[in-house]
């Protein structure tokens, strides 16, 4: 358990996500009711408040609203920072949020008492061409910026000189990030508390063997030639051209997540609990909408037969909390769909 009382708050998301505004501001009013003083980064300025980046953060934790791009976004501008971090489950992608935007409230509360546990995940640091590039927490990835373009390269892990090899390319990646890039490409998964890296080659012409590295020793991969210039991508988020070299090592400081003393219950639950207190109408709607993936109020007046002044508080009702949302393509008439980021 953290046992310690959080006295400063920051709060960073996704500015285009509503859920993320919407849990952000609930957020607020349990600050505002507790007396905690928070910041907020300029990036996300859902509030009139002074802002501020995210490299100014001073607080003694960090509270993220969106998805897993939001949460490694903000990780890479943490370079220096071992500053926990509390994701909030906003996303179509969420597998590093802790809780989810729907019920996080409680859970809030329980953190801002120190009633938490903190997980540290190691980190990449990278050096191109003589140029230190942010912290990446889910892989490094050599690649040609035209696809499919043959990239050649020699390969040194802790001093010693592993081979020569051509390919689409080469990922080097954590335990955090062997369930993502590097898993498509064929990699092994490493647990999260594994002390090693993984190198994993892409397309290799010469089928090269893929290395569990120790964290402790530093990856080079020199010699690089390509018809066409190469880039190093951090997380699938950040680009950096390379010319000749990149030095890869574990960061000195890694990313501090914040982590509930109890199990947080799954998407599917959280929606069967929603579901037990809707009238049969609501459960109606929403088998239809299952069905026919998207109505218009007119489609649902037609199919479910219901009173207009029922069916208007019922869809209401289903969009507060959360189960349906409400969608407008371009000029044409709005229509309800299930939230996908409830169902999945």
């Amino acid at each position: 358990m953290y046992m310690k009382k959080i006295k400063s708050i920051g709060i960073f998301g996704n500015p285009k996500n509503e859920l993320a505004v919407d849990a952000a501001k609930r957020a607020v009013k349990l600050l505002d009711k507790k007396k905690i003083p928070f910041q907020v980064a300029e990036e996300f300025p859902f509030v009139k408040k002074d802002l501020t980046s995210i490299e100014g953060f001073d607080c003694d934790l960090i509270i993220i609203f969106g998805g897993d791009g939001t949460l490694l976004h903000l990780l890479r501008h943490m370079s220096h920072k071992p500053t926990p971090v509390l994701g909030v489950h906003c996303g179509l992608v969420g597998s590093l949020m802790e809780l989810n935007n729907i019920n996080f409230e409680k859970n809030f509360l329980d953190v801002l008492e120190g009633k938490f546990a903190i997980e540290k995940r190691a980190r990449l640091q990278a050096e191109v061409d003589g140029k230190k590039l942010q912290p990446s927490l889910n892989e490094i990835v050599l690649v040609s910026t035209k696809t499919i373009t043959t990239v050649r390269y020699d390969l040194w892990i802790g001093g010693k000189f592993m081979g020569s090899d051509a390919g689409n390319g080469i990922i080097a990646a954590t335990p955090t990030g062997s369930t993502a890039y590097a898993l498509s490409a064929g990699g092994p998964v490493l647990m999260p508390d594994t002390k090693s890296f993984l190198l994993q080659p892409i397309d290799s012409l010469k089928n090269s063997r893929k290395y569990v590295v120790n964290e402790n020793a530093e990856i080079k991969i020199l010699r690089i030639i390509a018809a066409h210039p190469c880039e190093v991508v951090i997380d699938g988020q950040y680009h950096a051209q390379v010319k000749k070299e990149i030095k890869i090592k574990k960061s000195k400081t890694p990313a501090v997540f914040v982590r509930m003393l109890q199990p947080q219950a799954p998407q599917e639950k959280i929606l069967e609990l929603k579901m037990q207190n809707l009238n049969p109408g609501a459960k109606f709607i929403y088998k239809m909408l299952e069905l026919r993936g998207g109505m218009t109020v007119r489609e649902l007046s037609e199919e479910t037969k219901l009173p207009s002044r029922t069916l208007n508080r019922t869809l209401n009702l289903l969009v507060k909390k959360q189960i349906i949302v409400k969608r407008k393509v371009g000029n044409a008439r709005s229509y309800y769909t299930l939230n996908k980021r409830m169902v999945y």
